[in-house]
Protein backbone atom coordinates (compact mmCIF):
# COMPACT_ATOMS: atom_id res chain seq x y z
CA UNK A 1 0.00 0.00 0.00
CA UNK A 2 1.23 3.56 -0.36
CA UNK A 3 0.31 6.71 1.21
CA UNK A 4 0.60 9.79 0.05
CA UNK A 5 0.39 13.32 1.95
CA UNK A 6 1.23 16.82 0.11
CA UNK A 7 2.07 19.84 2.20
CA UNK A 8 2.33 23.45 0.65
CA UNK A 9 5.07 25.33 2.95
CA UNK A 10 3.82 29.42 3.82
CA UNK A 11 4.12 31.54 0.96
CA UNK A 12 7.84 32.87 2.04
CA UNK A 13 11.39 32.18 1.64
CA UNK A 14 12.20 33.02 5.50
CA UNK A 15 15.24 30.09 5.81
CA UNK A 16 15.00 27.04 8.00
CA UNK A 17 17.43 26.29 10.49
CA UNK A 18 18.77 22.53 11.94
CA UNK A 19 15.88 21.19 13.51
CA UNK A 20 13.38 23.62 12.72
CA UNK A 21 9.70 22.24 11.74
CA UNK A 22 8.87 22.26 8.26
CA UNK A 23 4.99 21.72 7.60
CA UNK A 24 2.05 24.13 6.18
CA UNK A 25 0.25 24.06 9.53
CA UNK A 26 0.89 24.45 13.38
CA UNK A 27 -0.03 20.62 13.92
CA UNK A 28 1.45 17.50 12.73
CA UNK A 29 0.88 15.49 9.59
CA UNK A 30 -1.77 13.36 9.50
CA UNK A 31 -0.60 9.78 6.71
CA UNK A 32 -3.59 7.92 6.70
CA UNK A 33 -3.15 4.07 7.26
CA UNK A 34 -6.46 1.28 7.59
CA UNK A 35 -6.67 0.66 10.98
CA UNK A 36 -8.75 -2.50 9.79
CA UNK A 37 -5.93 -3.94 8.18
CA UNK A 38 -4.32 -4.22 11.38
CA UNK A 39 -0.48 -3.71 11.95
CA UNK A 40 1.88 -2.22 9.29
CA UNK A 41 5.15 -1.89 8.41
CA UNK A 42 6.83 1.25 6.63
CA UNK A 43 9.39 -0.28 4.55
CA UNK A 44 10.72 2.76 2.53
CA UNK A 45 9.56 6.46 1.61
CA UNK A 46 10.24 9.07 -0.74
CA UNK A 47 9.57 12.90 -0.91
CA UNK A 48 9.13 14.99 -3.27
CA UNK A 49 9.39 18.83 -3.40
CA UNK A 50 8.57 21.51 -5.81
CA UNK A 51 11.86 23.25 -5.51
CA UNK A 52 14.07 22.08 -8.79
CA UNK A 53 17.11 24.23 -7.68
CA UNK A 54 17.81 23.48 -4.22
CA UNK A 55 16.69 20.57 -1.65
CA UNK A 56 16.70 20.33 2.05
CA UNK A 57 18.14 17.10 4.35
CA UNK A 58 15.02 16.47 6.23
CA UNK A 59 14.19 13.91 8.35
CA UNK A 60 9.71 12.35 8.98
CA UNK A 61 9.61 11.56 12.62
CA UNK A 62 6.90 9.34 13.14
CA UNK A 63 4.03 9.19 15.85
CA UNK A 64 1.39 6.94 16.86
CA UNK A 65 -0.68 9.79 18.68
CA UNK A 66 -1.56 13.36 16.88
CA UNK A 67 -0.16 16.72 19.56
CA UNK A 68 0.61 19.81 18.81
CA UNK A 69 3.99 21.79 17.51
CA UNK A 70 5.56 24.27 16.53
CA UNK A 71 4.35 26.29 13.66
CA UNK A 72 6.30 26.16 10.51
CA UNK A 73 10.26 27.51 11.09
CA UNK A 74 10.51 26.89 14.67
CA UNK A 75 12.35 24.55 16.36
CA UNK A 76 10.85 21.15 17.21
CA UNK A 77 10.74 20.21 20.69
CA UNK A 78 8.86 17.30 21.74
CA UNK A 79 8.01 16.56 25.13
CA UNK A 80 8.31 13.07 27.28
CA UNK A 81 4.69 12.54 26.42
CA UNK A 82 5.27 12.85 22.75
CA UNK A 83 8.67 10.93 22.93
CA UNK A 84 6.09 8.28 24.48
CA UNK A 85 4.12 7.59 20.55
CA UNK A 86 7.06 8.03 18.93
CA UNK A 87 7.67 5.11 16.40
CA UNK A 88 11.06 6.04 14.14
CA UNK A 89 12.15 7.97 11.50
CA UNK A 90 13.77 8.11 8.57
CA UNK A 91 16.57 10.63 6.58
CA UNK A 92 16.39 12.37 3.31
CA UNK A 93 19.47 13.35 2.68
CA UNK A 94 20.12 12.51 -1.28
CA UNK A 95 18.03 13.53 -3.91
CA UNK A 96 17.35 13.51 -7.73
CA UNK A 97 16.65 16.33 -9.76
CA UNK A 98 13.85 16.21 -12.85
CA UNK A 99 12.21 18.83 -14.85
CA UNK A 100 10.06 20.55 -12.39
CA UNK A 101 11.24 18.68 -9.08
CA UNK A 102 13.46 16.89 -6.91
CA UNK A 103 12.80 13.44 -5.42
CA UNK A 104 14.20 11.64 -2.42
CA UNK A 105 14.06 8.02 -1.88
CA UNK A 106 15.33 6.07 1.12
CA UNK A 107 14.81 2.76 2.18
CA UNK A 108 15.58 2.04 5.56
CA UNK A 109 17.69 -0.27 7.36
CA UNK A 110 15.28 -1.26 10.08
CA UNK A 111 11.55 -1.28 8.87
CA UNK A 112 9.17 1.05 10.97
CA UNK A 113 6.27 -0.94 12.67
CA UNK A 114 2.90 0.60 12.77
CA UNK A 115 0.33 -0.09 15.24
CA UNK A 116 -2.38 2.17 14.49
CA UNK A 117 -4.64 2.80 18.08
CA UNK A 118 -8.20 1.74 18.27
CA UNK A 119 -8.72 5.74 18.46
CA UNK A 120 -7.25 6.56 15.28
CA UNK A 121 -6.42 5.36 11.83
CA UNK A 122 -3.54 6.91 11.25
CA UNK A 123 -0.01 7.53 11.69
CA UNK A 124 1.34 11.10 12.59
CA UNK A 125 4.66 12.64 10.72
CA UNK A 126 6.45 15.74 11.76
CA UNK A 127 9.03 16.75 9.31
CA UNK A 128 12.43 18.22 10.64
CA UNK A 129 15.42 19.86 9.02
CA UNK A 130 18.64 18.20 9.08
CA UNK A 131 20.10 21.27 7.74
CA UNK A 132 19.71 25.28 6.81
CA UNK A 133 17.76 25.80 4.02
CA UNK A 134 15.73 28.36 2.07
CA UNK A 135 12.69 27.49 0.74
CA UNK A 136 11.03 28.76 -2.15
CA UNK A 137 7.73 30.41 -1.70
CA UNK A 138 4.85 28.05 -0.94
CA UNK A 139 6.70 25.11 -2.18
CA UNK A 140 5.31 21.38 -1.83
CA UNK A 141 6.63 18.67 -0.39
CA UNK A 142 4.82 15.54 -1.09
CA UNK A 143 5.76 12.31 1.26
CA UNK A 144 5.13 8.61 -0.10
CA UNK A 145 4.74 5.83 2.45
CA UNK A 146 5.95 2.47 1.13
CA UNK A 147 3.86 -0.05 3.68
CA UNK A 148 3.22 -3.14 3.67
CA UNK A 149 0.31 -4.84 6.01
Amino acid sequence: MVSKKTITRPANTTAYSIGDVLSGDTIVIPITIDADLGNSVILNSSIISSNPASTPSLTLNFYSESFTVAADNAAFVPTAANQKNFLGKIKHTNWAATTNEKTSTNDISKPISVVPTLSAAHIFCVVTLESVYTPTSAEQITIVLNIVQ
